[in-house]
């Protein structure tokens, strides 16, 4: 799960990207608008057989970028 803050209402993306640097789509990942305190978060499933290692997340709100990296073991 990944939460962001950006101002309410704002339409936001996310891109979520594998160890092996495959960038992929899942149930959860669609675009979400930020709510009345500008929060929007993103919660999907990891599948097993997924790579171990280091992934991304890449959240676009209003044209701004923020990256997260988090580890899959």
């Amino acid at each position: 799960m990944i939460t962001i803050r950006t101002n309410p209402g704002v339409p936001c993306t996310i891109v979520y990207t594998t160890p092996s640097g495959t960038t992929k789509t899942a149930p959860g990942l669609e675009p979400k608008t930020a709510d009345a305190a500008g929060n929007v978060t993103w919660s999907w499933e990891i599948f097993a057989g997924t790579e171990l290692g280091a992934a991304y997340a890449r959240m676009t709100c209003a044209g701004l970028v923020a990256t997260s990296q988090f580890v899959i073991n």
